[in-house]
Order: C-alpha cells, then structure tokens, then sequence
C-alpha cells in the first residue's frame, strides 16, 4: 500500500519536473521509506499515548532503532509483516512496562543477560543485508560503542530514579538480544 502511495507522491514529482525519470526508482524507494517511518513513528505515538507512556515509547524505539541498526538482528519477510511484528512488540513492552512493575534488580539482570547476547552475537547479518569482513568489524564497533551508551544511560536513569529510562533502554536491548538469537536460527536452518 505504501508502495503504491509512494510511486504516486513520485509520479506527480515527475509530471512537474521536479525529478527525471532516471531518478524515479531511487525517489520511489526513498519516498516508500519516508512512508514507513511516519506510519511507524505514528503508530508508536499512538501506541504510548493509549498506554499513557509516550516517553518510555519515544525512549524504546530510539534506544532499539539505534542499536539494531549496526547490531543486525531479525527481518520481517514483507513490509506489512515487518508493520505488525514491529507493533506487536511495542504493545507487548508498553504492557510489561505499565502493568507488570519488576524490582529493578530484576530489569538490571535482564539488562546483563540481553548485553551477553548482544556483545557474544553481534552484529548479524542476513540474506538482505550481508556484510563482508570489514563490515562486521565496522558494525561491531559501533554496536558495542552504543550499547555502551545505552547502558551508562539505563544505569544513570536507575540512579536518578528515572525508571521509564532505565527500562525502556534495558526492554530495547532484550528485544533486540531475542532478534539476535532469532535471526540466528533462521540462519542456521537454512544452512542445514
């Protein structure tokens, strides 16, 4: 559906002259992953804003996007199930934040179990998005630079008592370590 919107944003832009039809194909992409940030970002807000926790939502999607996108982890087959899967889990995380209150022992060993994940794992790659040696050196660097951030920033907020911070930066990091270990046995699957 997004598709379909976004080839009509460019036809117009094409009809104007604003781009040449050399370009088409790089704008339809483009203006389709434009479509798919806002419908995802609206549907977080809207998701916090029917839980009443905006900020942990704004806090776990840019904690989990951040991460994710040198750790690698898990890919939905098709935009839509991408959509979905992607809403499922915010309902699921918002849930467990709102009505199941850990002791924050309990999120500080979550917190140590999903970083031996993610630091043993990543990143990981996949059929889409393969990476050759350099790459993975690259992208393991920056995952464990900004895992490192992540966790200052969840030990820091657990200090403060800021628990929205302290856990939607450790529920971004379980889900991104259940990713890791999902896309991981998808890939050895296939290789069987």
């Amino acid at each position: 559906m997004l598709g379909k919107i976004s080839r009509k944003i460019v036809d117009r832009l094409l009809k104007k002259g604003t781009i040449i039809q050399e370009e088409y194909e790089v704008y339809s992409f483009g203006m389709e992953q434009l479509l798919t940030v806002i419908v995802d970002c609206f549907t977080a807000i809207l998701i916090g804003i029917v839980f009443g926790k905006v900020v942990e939502m704004l806090f776990f999607v840019s904690a989990f996007i951040i991460i994710r996108s040198y750790a690698g982890g898990y890919h939905a087959s098709t935009p839509l199930r991408c959509y979905l899967l992607t809403t499922l889990i915010n309902i699921i995380v918002l849930s467990v934040m709102k009505f199941i209150k850990l002791d924050m022992i309990i999120v500080i060993g979550l917190l140590v179990i999903a970083s031996i994940v993610i630091l043993l794992m990543s990143p990981v790659d996949t059929k889409n998005k393969p990476i050759d040696d350099i790459e993975y050196l690259y992208y393991r660097k920056k995952t464990i630079i900004v895992w490192s951030i992540e966790v200052i920033i969840a030990l820091v907020s657990a200090i403060f008592p800021f628990r929205a911070g302290t856990e939607s930066i450790v529920y971004a990091q379980v889900v991104l370590s259940v990713s890791l270990v999902c896309e991981r046995i998808i890939q050895l699957r296939k290789d069987k």
